[in-house]
């Protein structure tokens, strides 16, 4: 059990286990949060992608009289707009009237991505322009898992002595108006944090609750909201999440949740993250050494049995022992913590067999040794 817990030879099943429980846990979306989609509907409306920001400007404008509580633009403005790029003759002037709505609408939280500089990861901020103007600055990373599933992100990260809270985070914390605030319980890292120049670093892990898969939560297409078909009331107290959902265009990921739907778009994602904070809802794995005592407990339970009781209901003793272990991992996740159930239903597994073969060459021997008494007898 040791070997199995602290080598994770079970990661894989533990996984696959972790995802199906996930499943049969979905919530139902919160109604204060809507995603503004960048969608193939509002691409083919609008123009081909990217839009020149005087576009943004204008939505930011559609959304400011409603007063949400929070705007989150999933998108990353690194570089100014080139003539290229744009649907305007004008970018400079359409980047100017987005730092000005960013400044009117005093809610609106920006990403920061890493990039590979040639000198390790580097922070890529949003423009100064736009950095002044927003209310947050959040790195909208998400952590993938070795099987390639995002599974959790880290709600802090930073790099050369500065860290960044995760974009859903800062989202939370403009719409209660607290700086500080962490609602949730996280793993931490213990370590010293280095201001070497490439060395990226991350804190406060969080496995991400997952409420349910693509289009769980309330979607708007972008050019609705731009065109005024949407009553502003919508968005009034709500936390507003900006992003890309169109096919080819939008981050996405493989989740718990979407086995059978492929992939998760960031926004999504994001919006899982968000209403995760905003419910308090966080899923703690507990540590090898917790695993360990736990399997152990249960594998005495099984060997006293094995001891006591005859192999019939020895053998009923230990798959109950192995349903009582998966049970206990349902209920737990429930309560925000994720005992992996691996081990304990692997040295079940092998617990009956090996005692059964024990107990087997103990019958040989003894037999073996009566035939050579019976031998010697005149």
């Amino acid at each position: 059990a040791a070997v199995l817990i602290f080598g994770d030879y079970l990661k894989r099943f533990d996984q696959g286990v972790y995802d199906k429980l996930l499943q049969t846990q979905a919530r139902p979306a919160r109604d204060d949060i809507l995603i503004i989609a960048i969608d193939d509907y509002s691409l083919n409306e609008i123009g081909k992608w990217p839009w020149n920001r005087a576009i943004h400007a204008q939505l930011l404008e559609r959304l400011q009289p409603a007063h949400p509580k929070a705007i989150g633009f999933d998108i990353v403005f690194t570089e100014a707009q080139s003539n290229s790029d744009s649907l305007s003759s004008d970018p400079a002037q359409g980047d100017s009237a987005f730092a000005e709505a960013l400044k009117r609408a005093k809610t609106v939280v920006m990403p920061t991505a890493s990039m590979e500089a040639g000198r390790g990861l580097q922070a890529a901020l949003p423009l100064p322009l736009f950095a002044e103007a927003s209310r947050a600055i959040g790195h909208n990373h998400i952590e993938l898992d070795d099987d390639g599933v995002a599974r959790s992100v880290f709600l802090r990260e930073g790099t050369q002595g500065q860290w960044w809270s995760h974009f859903a985070l800062e989202l939370l914390r403009v719409g209660l108006g607290n700086d500080s605030l962490l609602p949730v319980k996280v793993s931490q890292f213990e370590g010293s944090f280095s201001t070497e120049i490439g060395v990226w670093h991350r804190d406060w892990r969080f496995r991400i609750p997952y409420y349910g898969g693509s289009g769980h939560f309330k979607s708007i297409p972008y050019v609705a909201v731009l065109r005024g078909e949407v009553a502003p009331e919508t968005f009034r107290d709500k936390y507003v999440l900006i992003g890309a959902t169109a096919q080819g265009m939008a981050d996405a990921f493989p989740t718990p949740v979407t086995s059978n739907q492929g992939v998760l778009s960031g926004v999504e994602i994001n919006a899982n993250i968000l209403a995760s904070l905003i419910d308090q809802r966080s899923i703690i794995e507990v540590s090898h050494w917790q695993t360990l005592l736990a399997t152990s407990c249960v594998l005495i339970l099984a060997l006293i049995s094995l001891l006591v009781f005859s192999p019939r209901t020895a053998l009923a003793i230990v798959f109950s022992l192995m349903l009582i272990c998966l049970v206990a991992s349902i209920a737990l996740l429930k309560f925000g913590y994720w005992l992996a159930p691996g081990a304990s239903i692997v040295v079940m597994v092998l617990c009956y067999p090996l005692w059964s073969w024990r107990r087997l060459e103990t019958a040989i021997d003894f037999l073996g040794q009566e035939f050579v008494l019976l031998d010697q007898e005149p």
